[in-house]
């Protein structure tokens, strides 16, 4: 049995023969997918990377001039405490996580609010915001006290003070004024602008 259509012809002098007829190419041409596929998904992978660092990345905290919400913890030596406690002189929010992944926490301890402690002593009141309560545990955070050598006090926020204050980033800091009001609100800011901050509220 022929495998191609055959086409029949009739040569001058009356005999006919016939001759393969091409077949058609009627196979779909096929559209290859896989450039357009990895386009797509670089295209959706680059638009994921901008919502993680720009959702992230804001700063939604509580304006300046607010009142500063009150909260109670316990610290991570096991003592009570709340924000009014500390009327009468600047407190700074420290909100973090100890953990040693944070790479923002640890220099904004380190190389920021160590200084600034050594700066000021206790004319001021720093407080660490554990932001990971049931990740980190009393324990962990004495042992970032210890190792930074900060001798201020750590607290997991067990409280949602974080929320009350609109905090969405870690290594945040908010600087309350001595008449528990905001004046401050940034992500990593450095010793000299929270020193500026400071003396602007008369602090020596």
């Amino acid at each position: 049995m022929a495998t191609v259509k055959q086409k029949v012809k009739k040569r001058a002098d009356g005999v006919t023969y016939s001759r393969p007829r091409k077949r058609a190419n009627r196979t779909a041409r096929r559209v290859d997918m896989k450039p357009l596929a990895v386009a797509l998904t670089v295209v959706l992978l680059g638009l994921g990377i901008y919502a993680i660092v720009v959702l992230t990345d804001r700063n939604t905290t509580a304006p300046s001039g607010t009142p500063a919400p009150n909260f109670t913890l316990t610290d991570s030596q096991g003592r009570t405490f709340s924000l009014g406690d500390f009327r009468g002189k600047p407190v700074v929010l420290f909100f973090m996580t100890t953990g040693d992944w944070c790479r923002p926490c640890i220099i904004e301890t380190r190389d920021h609010l160590v200084p600034l402690q050594n700066t000021f002593g206790n004319r001021i009141q720093i407080i660490s915001l554990e932001l990971l309560p049931n990740d980190e545990s009393d324990a962990d955070l004495n042992a970032h006290k210890a190792t930074f050598g900060a001798n201020w006090i750590y607290a997991r926020d067990t409280a949602n003070v974080a929320q009350k204050y609109g905090v969405t980033t870690l290594s945040n800091i908010i600087i309350v004024d001595q008449g528990g009001y905001i004046r401050y609100s940034g992500q990593d800011p450095s010793y000299d602008q929270m020193v500026n901050v400071l003396r602007t509220l008369g602090v020596s």
